[in-house]
């Protein structure tokens, strides 16, 4: 049941950071220190991060003011 309630949690709190305006890096970056928060709150760890997310978070540190797209594309690369 637990794995479930955390999937939820976890699709609730993306869907609602990414209504908040994570549409820039500073935004993205917020909003993964917000669900990580609230899943340490909830007594959850963070699913590993996939190898491509991990050089999007690189280029937004590097580029908080760039535009999650940019951040996307440029990573990616």
């Amino acid at each position: 049941m637990k794995p479930i309630l955390t999937a939820a949690f976890l699709a609730l709190l993306t869907t609602s950071a990414m209504a908040q305006g994570a549409d820039t890096c500073a935004g993205y970056l917020k909003s993964l220190a917000e669900m990580e928060a609230a899943m340490k709150a909830a007594g959850t760890a963070m699913p590993p991060t996939d190898p491509n997310d991990a050089k999007i978070i690189a280029y937004c540190r590097a580029n908080p003011r760039a535009s999650l797209a940019d951040a996307m594309t440029k990573a990616l690369q």
